[in-house]
């Protein structure tokens, strides 16, 4: 399995997990949602670009060249950037089921 394929799968629950939560909280997709999600992407990506690549071209982390895709900024593979996105989707979701105080019931099937 590639570094790609494994990041897609945890971006596509990540994704899920957002409207999930939304549509739980009947919550709007307006502007005050979108605007820090916008913002705090751009700017963890920034950071990212910049922490990644002094990681990677120290050695401190390494990627099996046989998995990832070929693509780079700077020195660090695209794969690399997807842990950024998916922590902007996951961690506000989180936050917001949360906040909202839905209780979730879980049904375990009757032994």
């Amino acid at each position: 399995m590639t570094y790609l394929t494994l990041n897609i799968l945890f971006l596509g629950l990540a994704l899920w997990f957002m409207f999930w939560v939304r549509s739980l909280t009947k919550a709007s997709w307006n502007r005050t949602f979108w605007v820090p999600r916008g913002i705090t992407l751009v700017v963890l990506l920034v950071f990212s670009i910049v922490f990644d690549n002094v990681m990677i071209g120290i050695g401190l982390v390494a990627y099996d060249t046989s998995k990832i895709s070929g693509i780079y900024i700077g020195v660090a593979p695209i794969e690399d950037f997807f842990y950024t996105l998916v922590a902007v989707i996951l961690l506000p979701s989180v936050w917001e089921l949360m906040a909202s105080g839905a209780r979730i019931k879980f049904r375990f099937p009757r032994q």
